[in-house]
């Protein structure tokens, strides 16, 4: 409201204390069954420590020169109707700013020729988003260019980014840790994807982080934001634990 932010995403953590062990590739597989279209992702440090989950957001895809770019942000209950999403002047303006901010990574990265698709609403689940998907063909980039460029977009920091950061820092109450944190892999043609690592757990030590956020941009109402972060974190406790 003081106009120092034009967007950011804030966090909760849920710590759960598990008395038993968890089967965690049970748990991926009900990932499987019931988000197929997500990318179900784990890493294991040690047997102490495992980070998983079934992320919707694409980071970005580099295979056979075509790059790859989704903007994922927006967020309604799947059983909603599709038209309110779309019609939504809160969850389009933060949608457009991770837009505009694939398309500046673009021109910072040099590439100018570039096709937008158009704005849609995907299901992941229970959960649906707003979804713009961009597609480019360039030459000789390594895929750690776009890395270092487009990680974080303000579909997880917000917007300033520089600025978001810093008052994400200030305002958590917690390290996000591997939360958010990009995760994919790279072949030796150069080919890469790599996703955001939203929409799951880490356990540790028999205790089970569960992190979800909201994206706050004017216009924002305290209560929906919370009932969106509790949303996603229902749906992590509901695959988890069935």
């Amino acid at each position: 409201n003081q106009g120092i932010l034009e967007k950011i995403v804030l966090c909760k953590r849920i710590n759960y204390e598990t008395n038993h062990q968890l089967d965690i590739f049970q748990i991926l597989m009900n990932f499987r069954l019931k988000i197929s279209n997500s990318c179900i992702y784990v890493w294991k440090r040690n047997h102490r420590d495992i980070t998983f989950g079934t992320s919707p957001e694409k980071l970005f895809s580099f295979k056979d020169k075509l790059l790859s770019l989704e903007a994922i942000a927006g967020t309604a209950k799947s059983n909603s109707s599709d038209k309110l999403l779309l019609k939504s002047p809160k969850d389009i303006r933060e949608h457009d700013f991770v837009i505009n901010y694939l398309l500046d990574s673009l021109r910072l990265l040099k590439i100018p020729n570039y096709k937008k698709g158009d704005l849609k609403v995907v299901s992941f689940g229970p959960i649906s988003h707003l979804s713009t998907h961009i597609k480019s063909y360039c030459e000789n980039y390594c895929p750690f260019d776009f890395l270092k460029i487009l990680h974080p977009t303000p579909a997880v920091a917000g917007f300033p980014k520089d600025k978001s950061l810093i008052y994400i820092e200030k305002i958590e109450s917690f390290s996000r840790d591997n939360y958010a944190s990009p995760i994919g892999w790279v072949d030796s043609l150069g080919n890469a994807d790599f996703r955001v690592s939203i929409r799951g757990a880490r356990l540790i030590n028999n205790k089970l982080e569960l992190t979800a956020g909201a994206g706050i941009v004017e216009g924002s109402v305290l209560e929906k934001e919370l009932e969106e972060i509790n949303l996603k974190i229902s749906v992590l406790v509901e695959l988890i634990f069935s």
